[in-house]
């Protein structure tokens, strides 16, 4: 079963919103995404056999849909690179 850790002010109530934001500006930088577009960050816990214990999961919204991408990485451990490796189309890094 897939769950949505909330994102708190404290590190055991999800990701640290400082960070979580930061990835944000990183996808919109890595994808050229404005601001008329939304970025919503996440993590994900799972329990599920072969899914991560903690995935991060990216949806970027805009008038022509929704495209949601998944890296098997918790949001403390993304770096730019990570992002900069999706948006070229390569998931190797994080799956």
């Amino acid at each position: 079963m897939r769950s949505f850790a909330g994102i708190g002010a404290g590190a055991s109530d999800g990701p640290d919103p400082a960070k979580v934001r930061q990835v944000k500006e990183w996808v919109r930088q890595a994808f050229g995404i404005g601001e008329d577009q939304t970025v919503m960050v996440a993590e994900v816990t799972c329990t599920e056999p072969g899914c991560p214990p903690i995935e991060t999961v990216i949806a970027i919204l805009d008038a022509s849909g929704r495209a949601e991408h998944r890296l098997h990485l918790a949001v403390a451990d993304l770096a730019p690179m990570h992002l900069w490796q999706l948006a070229a189309g390569d998931h190797g890094c994080c799956r």
